[in-house]
């Protein structure tokens, strides 16, 4: 196996551990890595199955973590593939590597996942009864708490990937020598 072989297992093993970790540890409800993995993975690897397979396993191994620790329920295959949106979201926006897109592919990630995730609890009678609108307005603080984890965890993501490729450029200072 050659070098960037390896440091592409080393990287997937260490995003499936955090959007794992960040599943399981105490939080807001949908503050976690899970959409900025998702982002930062298709970003990263250039291999279409890779794109797909790391997401996959990560909400496999949580679900399976989440439900031996506490008994939490897999999120389910409707999850899974509302999910899987942030793969073709990523692919349209960061094209580049800019703030802006890293920006607007988390919020238009977390905006898909909001849409297709409660139309779907909505159309299989989760709803609580609740007419389709009523049902999205309920899940608003969620949503709020996707776009916050998204930007948060994307900013680690993919400003860490900028520190490690030297692309961040220095701030000017403001201290001047007299």
């Amino acid at each position: 196996m050659n070098s960037k072989t390896l440091n592409n297992i080393a990287i997937g093993i260490i995003l499936i551990s955090l959007a794992t970790v960040t599943r399981i540890i105490p939080h807001l409800w949908n503050f976690t890595a899970v959409g900025a993995v998702f982002l930062f993975s298709t970003f990263y690897f250039k291999n279409r199955n890779v794109r797909f397979l790391i997401p996959i396993t990560i909400m496999l191994f949580s679900d399976l973590c989440l439900n031996f620790l506490n008994g939490t329920p897999s999120a389910g295959a409707g999850i899974y593939l509302c999910l899987m949106l942030y793969i073709p979201v990523s692919t349209f926006f960061i094209k580049k590597l800019k703030v802006k897109n890293v920006f607007l592919a988390g919020l238009s990630g977390s905006t898909l996942f909001f849409i297709t995730s409660n139309f779907l609890v909505w159309i299989q009678g989760g709803g609580y009864g609740l007419g389709l609108i009523q049902t999205y307005a309920v899940a608003v603080p969620f949503y709020l708490n996707s776009i916050l984890g998204n930007l948060a965890w994307s900013t680690v993501l993919f400003g860490l990937y900028s520190l490690s490729k030297g692309t961040v450029k220095q701030a000017p200072s403001i201290y001047t020598k007299d």
